[in-house]
Parts: structure tokens; sequence; C-alpha cells
């Protein structure tokens, strides 16, 4: 364990732990083409509106931070000198009224999720097989959310996107006078999540490393190979999904950094809890939906079994 000098106390890191703010939310590119064959928007904006079922061209859908932000100022609490009565009327009402724009509690939402690579758990990883024609597109689940010290097997997410923020760098020491550069980062992780059993989850039940870890869904659909050259950079997924209640969650996790690691860490993950409707491959240059996760029959594989904690794995 390292120690800071000069200003940086040990205390610093007891106030890394609170939950930060939030940064905007951010716009994914969609990528231009070389040839330009194909037209496609420099970036995309965000809906403020539910819904509907129709994918123009450039479509964005909506964005996951702002209805997470529109939800954590809802009531949550009564106050000391308000009745139950008029809290349960302040929370209706905010309930009722949009969180934002048109958008409301019960609003039909779609979240588009960017083109994403194999170190990375956010994002469609995609790629091509000329011979067959085909082109497969990987959905990425992550693993069991946490649950005080272990994981809750009944919970999965989607991760919608990973920002970093590079802070200070300081000069820090051990014990033993060795002597590193450590820098600050704050890295915030937000996510769809949803409970099992879910008609779009084909995750093994069980208590094995890849339900830990996260697993993944593949789709495939026919393209010809001068039309999947033009569509792999253009491709997204979507996830539409209805509100599985008004209340968000949130785990974070404080890494000092270490003479190995000289990563002073804090990972912030806020949830935004859904019931999943449909998951979409789609060309967001054109609007196309290309393929969908089929929909499948299921009974809830964690029925009665207790949570995971972390000593048993």
């Amino acid at each position: 364990m390292l120690s800071r000098r000069a200003r940086h106390s040990i205390l610093d890191q007891a106030v890394l732990a609170p939950l930060l703010a939030v940064s905007s939310a951010i716009c994914f590119a969609v990528p231009q083409q070389a040839d330009g064959k194909r037209d496609s928007p420099a970036t995309t904006s965000y809906s403020d509106a539910p819904y509907t079922g129709t994918v123009p061209p450039g479509f964005a859908g909506n964005d996951v931070r702002a209805v997470i932000s529109a939800l954590d100022k809802l009531p949550k609490a009564k106050s000391e000198f308000e009745t139950t009565a008029q809290f349960a009327k302040r929370l209706n009402d905010s309930l009722e009224a949009p969180l934002y724009g048109s958008i409301r509690t019960s609003s039909t939402l779609a979240f588009v999720f960017p083109s994403g690579h194999a170190s990375s758990p956010a994002g469609l990883r995609a790629s091509y097989d000329a011979d067959s024609e085909t082109m497969t597109a990987e959905i990425p689940f992550s693993g069991m959310l946490r649950e005080g010290n272990g994981y809750a097997p009944q919970s999965r997410a989607i991760v919608w996107s990973e920002q970093s923020d590079s802070g200070e760098t300081y000069t820090a020491t051990n014990a033993y006078g060795a002597v590193v550069q450590a820098k600050k980062v704050k890295q915030v992780i937000t996510s769809l999540s949803f409970n099992l059993p879910s008609p779009y989850y084909y995750g093994t039940p069980g208590r094995h490393e890849s339900e830990i870890m996260g697993t993944t869904e593949t789709v495939t659909f026919k393209v010809p190979p001068d039309k999947a050259r033009l569509l792999k950079p253009n491709l997204r997924f979507a996830v539409v999904v209805k509100l599985a209640g008004w209340r968000t969650l949130s785990y974070d996790n404080y890494s000092p950094a270490t003479l190995d690691s000289p990563l002073d860490l804090i990972t912030i993950n806020r949830y935004l809890r859904c019931d999943i409707q449909d998951i979409f491959v789609f060309d967001q240059s054109t609007g196309e939906i290309l393929a969908r996760l089929p929909r499948h029959e299921v009974d809830d594989p964690y029925a009665n079994q207790p949570v995971i904690q972390e000593q048993n794995m």
C-alpha cells in the first residue's frame, strides 16, 4: 500500500468512496466511409421522446444517463415535517409528470449501443465471413450485479458506456521507501440492468465463472461482401425496454494505487433497472433493422438460490 506525500493525505482516499457526480451524456459518432459511397451523420443526438417503433437514419435512441439523472431527482423519502399521505401525493405527482421531454416512467424507451471491441464490455462486436456471406454480431451481457459482499445471481446487465477521466498525478511511497508516480482515475460505467428470468438471456444457470464475468449472445444474417464493407462500421444494436420501477442502482469500488499498479482508481457503476422488450441489430446510417435476438420461453433458473458470496468463488 502506498502513502501520499506532502498534501496528499491518506484521508483523501476516504472522500473518494461516496458516489461522484456523473458527467454529461456522451454521443456516439457514426464512422464516415472513406470511399464516400454512403452518407453517414458525423454525430448523433439522443431523443427526449418515447420509442415508437420507428428507426430513422442516424437513430441514437434515448440517453441512459439522462433517464438515470431524472429518476434520481424523484422523491426518495418522506421529510420530517411531511405526513405519509402528503409524501405519497408528492411522489405520485412526480411519477405522473414527464421525467424530461415527453418521457415518463411508463414510456417505452430504446437505447442504442455503439460498435465495441474485444477488450471492452460495451458495444456490439461484428465479424464477416465472405465465403458464406454471413455477418456475425455479438451482443455482450455483463455478469451478475454486486449485492453486498457477494453477487445477485438473479440479475444481469448490458454495459451502455464506459468513460474514464484522468486526474492529478502525485508522488507516492511505501514503508520501504519505494517511490512511484501514481495517477488518480475515475471510471464511470453506465448499464441497463434486468432480472432473470428474461426471454432475451440465454446464459446457463449455475455458479461457474462465466456467469460472474458475463456472456455473449450472437445473431447472424446474410449480406453480400460489397454491402458488408460499408455496413460493418455502422452496425449497432438497440435494446427496447420498459422501466422496472423508478429507483436506480449504484455500486462504487475504490482501488488504491500500488507499486505494480500505480492507479488510484474509483469505479462508479450506475444501473437503470429495465424489463427488456426487444433487442435488434441495425444499420445506423439507414435505420434498416437487420436481425433480432430471438425471444425464448424460460423458467426461473435462480429461484430459491442464495446469493453467491465472494469467498465461495
